[in-house]
């Protein structure tokens, strides 16, 4: 049953890339003595930036290489991120889906786990976890992982996933229901397509026991 589990496409790679941070503010003097443009001139320093603000350009250079397929660099750009700003989830888990990119599932969880342990209720974090223990033939721990996701956010394929999860377990009745949750949620696709055919031989199967 393993290839039947959904896993989300190399679209959600894809990351809106914001401007680049304003690099400082900026002002003139419309009137005053020439005395008070030097004073002005001598005294005016450029801000430094944050390590905030640093840790934010490496997490948009991130982007910006995970876009261009680049995801050795990106990994790096990241990783950047979070050694200047350590609470940035969003940096690891950016860095999972890199790691999913070139083959490393085991690296893959490891960042997710690292977002997890910043921000515990990051849905979508969860739902990549999910579908990376799956890779790796990890049930129980792929079941939990979707389990915490549908109860942050009922997304269809982390429902879809669970419910072929419980089936392969024999929980037929759990199963029916996430199966019909996903397809109250689900837009008409694939996705909705595999959830009736799932759902209509479950239904058969319980009307012939």
């Amino acid at each position: 049953m393993k290839s039947q589990y959904a896993r989300a496409s190399s679209a959600r790679l894809a990351a809106c890339v914001f401007g680049a941070l304003a690099s400082g503010a900026t002002g003139c003097v419309s009137s005053g003595s020439s005395d008070e443009h030097e004073r002005v001139g001598r005294t005016a320093v450029r801000a430094v930036p944050s390590a905030q603000e640093r840790a934010q350009t490496a997490y948009l250079r991130g982007l910006e290489l995970a876009l261009a397929d680049d995801h050795e660099a990106a990994i790096q750009a990241f990783y950047t991120c979070v050694e200047l700003d350590p609470l940035r989830a969003d940096a690891h888990y950016r860095a999972g889906l890199c790691h999913y990119s070139l083959g490393d599932y085991a690296r893959e969880r490891a960042e997710y786990h690292k977002a997890l342990s910043i921000n515990p209720r990051a849905a979508r974090v969860w739902r990549a976890l999910g579908e990376a223990c799956l890779a790796a033939d990890l049930l129980s721990e792929a079941r939990n992982a979707f389990d915490f996701a549908i109860k942050l956010e009922p997304h269809p394929t982390a429902l879809f996933n669970l419910a072929l999860i419980e089936e392969d377990l024999g929980n037929g009745a759990r199963s029916q229901q996430l199966y019909k949750r996903c397809l109250e949620l689900s837009r008409e696709g694939r996705l909705s397509e595999q959830a009736k055919s799932r759902l209509r031989a479950l239904e058969l199967r319980t009307r012939g026991s």
